[in-house]
């Protein structure tokens, strides 16, 4: 015959067992919340460079805005040939120099400091767009850019849109 004592103490085998499986289920949504956080996190630093050259390249078309104005220096679009570098920094150079120089800036720039980084620049009648792609997810797409950025892909898009 088992005896009940009055005052039991300590836990029986399934409370410990239950406690550590709700421990356990919170260490891992502790472990997804943060994940997801730095992903996101992430995502907002990319976001946050790509609109800062965007803003950098708008200024730098509005610095040479007579060149800008009067030629298609500054379109380019994400599947053409790359400008050469005018080499024309230490000794000056003309607007058009200047054009292409900021262009080819650019697309390194967007290269370099986002993953999968490609530009486009268009133009109509002294309204400039200036878009820029990157592969936020990094993975791999070789997606075609939608220009408006309006469609679902797999790249992360922004667009800005001014007069000079």
């Amino acid at each position: 015959m088992m005896h009940r004592f009055k005052h039991q103490r300590g836990f029986t085998l399934i409370e410990i067992l239950i406690a550590l499986l709700v421990f356990g289920l919170g260490i891992l949504g502790i472990t997804a919340l943060t994940s997801q956080s730095q992903r996101i996190t992430h995502q907002a630093y990319q976001s946050m460079v790509a609109t800062w050259q965007l803003h950098d390249m708008m200024e730098l078309i509005r610095a040479n805005a007579s060149e800008a104005r009067g030629s298609t220096n500054y379109q380019y679009s994400y599947n053409a040939t790359i400008p050469t570098d005018p080499n024309c920094i230490d000794t000056g150079c003309s607007a058009t120099e200047m054009a292409r120089y900021d262009l080819l800036q650019w697309i390194n720039s967007a290269a370099n400091d986002l993953p999968g980084g490609e530009i486009t620049v268009s133009s109509s009648t002294g309204s400039y767009t200036l878009t820029l792609y990157w592969d936020g997810d990094r993975t791999g797409s070789t997606a075609t850019p939608d220009p408006d950025c309006d469609n679902e892909t797999t790249l992360m898009c922004q667009k800005l849109e001014f007069e000079l």
